[in-house]
Parts: C-alpha cells; structure tokens; sequence
C-alpha cells in the first residue's frame, strides 16, 4: 500500500474509533452485563487479501475489566506468525453489547513487531486497529470472529500494511460481575 493511502486508513479507522466512543459516553452509562477481565485467544491469517495461505497465526490477549466511566478496557497482547515473526501490543477496547450475547467490538492500539518470514511490515513500530463480533456462551465464555488491519502508518518508506483475519475465544477471569450479577 502507499503510505498516502495507509495514512487515510488509519485516520479513518481512529476517527470511527473516537466517533463510536463519544457516541457511547452519552448514550451507554450502564454497566455492561459481565465487566470481568478476559484472556482472549486468536488464531487466524495474516495477508487475507493478499497471500492467505502462508501466513498463520496464533494470539493471547489479556483484556481487563473496564476502567473509565465510558467503560474502555486496555489489552496486553502477544501475536506469534508462521516464519519467525511476531507482534507485542497494548489496546483500547469499546465493546457495545447489543444484548446479553452478543458483543461487538472495536479496538485501536499499537506494538513493537519484529519481521520474518515473508511478513515484513517496515518498522518495528506498527498500529493496530480492528472490530470483532463475539457470542457469550455457557458460563460467559465468548466465541467470535474479528478483523484488524496492522500497519506503520507511513513511518516508513516501505508500509504494506497487512489485514488479519482472527476465530476468537476468550474466557472471562474471576467472578461474575455486572448489571445483573451475572
């Protein structure tokens, strides 16, 4: 990708990440139906519109209980990639519960990569931004599917961006909390 074009993706994707979350400070004051932390785990592609095949990987993320009147969560995660390559981040995470199931996601963050095989990102430094729509399920454990795209944002020459593909499981930590006790 150009670095032009990455730079309008990102700006895009911070200001629907910024946009969703002032919407939901005024509208979204309850507490969400389960606030435990979680430890997601990802597995998925790297290069889905490019080379979907040679590139898989596999994640964890711990996810914590909101913190902010808006009710953010912050992540701490690790991304190992087929070839040699992986990615150390931190996130901000809004979820929006449409009901007692069903959750969508939005997340914006960033991480030191480090490249290998065959997936070379231009710079240690790469942001990432993404969505992810999960079903809870027996004893609030959430299944989903997600996207983000991962990109330097043009702090370098050479910014192919890459967009990533994830099936998630995440297990919530600790008791059940939340509106309803649950």
């Amino acid at each position: 990708m150009e670095s032009g074009v990455v730079k309008r993706v990102i700006r895009r994707a911070a200001l629907i990440f910024w946009t969703l979350l002032a919407g939901s400070a005024r509208a979204d004051w309850s507490p969400p139906p389960d606030s435990r932390a979680v430890v997601e785990l990802s597995g998925g592609a790297f290069n889905i519109f490019d080379h979907p095949s040679e590139t898989l990987r596999l994640g964890a993320e711990y996810v914590s209980h909101p913190f902010s009147p808006c009710f953010l969560t912050a992540g701490i995660g690790v991304t190992v990639v087929e070839g040699g390559a992986n990615f150390v981040y931190g996130d901000l995470h809004k979820d929006f519960w449409i009901d007692r199931h069903w959750i969508v996601t939005i997340n914006l963050g960033a991480g030191l990569f480090h490249d290998g095989g065959g997936l070379h990102l231009g710079n240690q430094l790469e942001f990432r931004s993404g969505i992810a729509v999960m079903r809870v399920i027996a004893d609030h454990l959430r299944i989903g599917i997600g996207g983000y795209h991962l990109s330097n944002g043009g702090l370098s020459d050479h910014n192919p961006g890459t967009e990533v593909a994830v099936l998630l499981l995440a297990f919530p930590i600790g008791k059940p909390s939340g509106a309803n006790g649950t």
